[in-house]
Protein backbone atom coordinates (compact mmCIF):
# COMPACT_ATOMS: atom_id res chain seq x y z
CA UNK A 1 0.00 0.00 0.00
CA UNK A 2 1.55 3.14 -1.16
CA UNK A 3 -0.71 5.27 0.85
CA UNK A 4 1.85 4.96 3.55
CA UNK A 5 4.53 6.22 1.95
CA UNK A 6 3.06 9.70 2.13
CA UNK A 7 1.27 8.92 5.75
CA UNK A 8 4.80 9.06 6.90
CA UNK A 9 6.21 11.86 5.15
CA UNK A 10 3.49 13.82 6.15
CA UNK A 11 3.94 12.13 10.30
CA UNK A 12 7.55 13.04 9.65
CA UNK A 13 6.88 16.87 8.82
CA UNK A 14 4.69 16.89 11.74
CA UNK A 15 7.04 15.14 13.75
CA UNK A 16 9.62 18.43 12.97
CA UNK A 17 7.22 21.02 13.29
CA UNK A 18 6.00 20.19 16.34
CA UNK A 19 9.54 19.45 17.99
CA UNK A 20 10.13 23.08 16.66
CA UNK A 21 7.81 23.95 18.99
CA UNK A 22 7.86 22.04 21.39
CA UNK A 23 10.82 23.73 23.01
CA UNK A 24 9.30 27.74 22.87
CA UNK A 25 10.01 29.03 25.63
CA UNK A 26 6.04 29.67 26.87
CA UNK A 27 5.90 26.15 27.11
CA UNK A 28 8.53 24.99 29.36
CA UNK A 29 7.72 26.84 31.98
CA UNK A 30 6.78 24.26 34.11
CA UNK A 31 9.38 21.35 32.82
CA UNK A 32 12.02 20.92 35.43
CA UNK A 33 14.15 17.71 34.60
CA UNK A 34 17.20 16.84 35.70
CA UNK A 35 19.88 14.81 34.07
CA UNK A 36 19.60 11.88 36.10
CA UNK A 37 15.86 11.65 34.66
CA UNK A 38 17.48 11.74 31.13
CA UNK A 39 20.06 9.03 31.98
CA UNK A 40 17.26 6.91 33.36
CA UNK A 41 14.93 7.41 30.39
CA UNK A 42 17.89 6.55 28.22
CA UNK A 43 18.45 3.46 29.98
CA UNK A 44 14.79 2.60 30.31
CA UNK A 45 14.33 3.13 26.50
CA UNK A 46 17.55 1.15 25.54
CA UNK A 47 15.74 -2.04 27.38
CA UNK A 48 12.16 -1.70 27.08
CA UNK A 49 12.12 -2.75 23.35
CA UNK A 50 13.74 -6.40 24.53
CA UNK A 51 11.18 -6.63 27.30
CA UNK A 52 7.93 -6.01 25.54
CA UNK A 53 9.00 -8.44 22.55
CA UNK A 54 10.30 -11.00 25.40
CA UNK A 55 6.93 -10.31 27.15
CA UNK A 56 5.02 -10.56 23.92
CA UNK A 57 6.95 -13.69 22.72
CA UNK A 58 6.74 -15.54 26.42
CA UNK A 59 3.01 -14.79 26.94
CA UNK A 60 2.01 -16.27 23.41
CA UNK A 61 0.88 -13.48 21.35
CA UNK A 62 1.62 -14.08 18.13
CA UNK A 63 4.86 -11.57 16.78
CA UNK A 64 5.73 -10.88 13.45
CA UNK A 65 9.65 -10.38 13.11
CA UNK A 66 9.55 -8.59 9.78
CA UNK A 67 12.07 -5.00 8.90
CA UNK A 68 10.32 -1.85 9.37
CA UNK A 69 8.76 -0.60 5.75
CA UNK A 70 7.48 2.50 4.85
CA UNK A 71 4.79 0.38 3.01
CA UNK A 72 3.12 -1.45 6.34
CA UNK A 73 0.75 0.08 8.63
CA UNK A 74 2.25 0.99 12.29
CA UNK A 75 -1.60 -0.48 13.98
CA UNK A 76 -0.79 -3.91 13.15
CA UNK A 77 -0.69 -5.52 17.40
CA UNK A 78 1.52 -8.24 15.96
CA UNK A 79 4.04 -6.14 14.02
CA UNK A 80 6.40 -4.90 17.19
CA UNK A 81 9.80 -3.64 15.39
CA UNK A 82 6.86 -1.57 12.93
CA UNK A 83 6.14 0.07 15.76
CA UNK A 84 9.41 0.31 17.30
CA UNK A 85 10.87 1.74 14.24
CA UNK A 86 7.86 4.04 14.03
CA UNK A 87 8.46 5.64 17.82
CA UNK A 88 12.20 6.22 17.25
CA UNK A 89 12.10 8.00 14.21
CA UNK A 90 8.98 10.12 15.39
CA UNK A 91 11.05 11.11 18.43
CA UNK A 92 14.64 11.77 16.41
CA UNK A 93 12.71 14.19 13.88
CA UNK A 94 10.97 15.68 16.97
CA UNK A 95 14.41 16.51 17.81
CA UNK A 96 15.24 17.36 15.17
CA UNK A 97 12.42 20.17 15.02
CA UNK A 98 13.86 21.32 18.54
CA UNK A 99 17.53 21.49 17.36
CA UNK A 100 16.60 24.07 14.80
CA UNK A 101 14.93 25.78 17.53
CA UNK A 102 17.63 25.67 20.42
CA UNK A 103 18.96 29.05 19.81
CA UNK A 104 15.73 30.66 20.94
CA UNK A 105 14.99 28.34 24.42
CA UNK A 106 15.93 28.53 28.02
CA UNK A 107 17.24 25.62 30.24
CA UNK A 108 14.15 23.93 30.20
CA UNK A 109 13.76 23.96 26.90
CA UNK A 110 17.58 22.66 26.30
CA UNK A 111 16.74 19.93 29.26
CA UNK A 112 13.84 18.78 26.90
CA UNK A 113 15.54 18.48 23.83
CA UNK A 114 18.34 16.23 25.76
CA UNK A 115 15.41 14.48 26.77
CA UNK A 116 13.69 13.96 23.78
CA UNK A 117 17.03 13.19 22.04
CA UNK A 118 18.75 10.67 24.39
CA UNK A 119 14.93 9.03 24.55
CA UNK A 120 14.61 8.45 20.68
CA UNK A 121 18.56 7.37 20.71
CA UNK A 122 17.51 4.67 23.72
CA UNK A 123 14.89 3.69 21.42
CA UNK A 124 17.25 3.03 18.87
CA UNK A 125 19.30 1.17 20.38
CA UNK A 126 16.81 -1.24 22.25
CA UNK A 127 15.57 -1.75 18.44
CA UNK A 128 19.27 -2.98 17.64
CA UNK A 129 19.19 -4.69 20.49
CA UNK A 130 15.98 -6.55 19.85
CA UNK A 131 17.39 -7.31 16.54
CA UNK A 132 20.58 -9.13 17.92
CA UNK A 133 18.88 -11.53 20.42
CA UNK A 134 16.02 -12.27 17.94
CA UNK A 135 17.84 -12.64 14.78
CA UNK A 136 17.03 -15.89 13.74
CA UNK A 137 13.37 -15.02 13.71
CA UNK A 138 13.92 -11.71 11.58
CA UNK A 139 12.21 -12.14 8.16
Amino acid sequence: MYVWRYIYIAWGVLCIGSGYRMIAPDRTTDYKVGWPFILEGFVFFCIAPLLITALRHRFGIATIFRRPSIDRTPFSWRDILQAFRLFWVSGALMSLGACLALRNADHNGVMMFWSGATGSAGLFIGERIVYLVYAKRIA
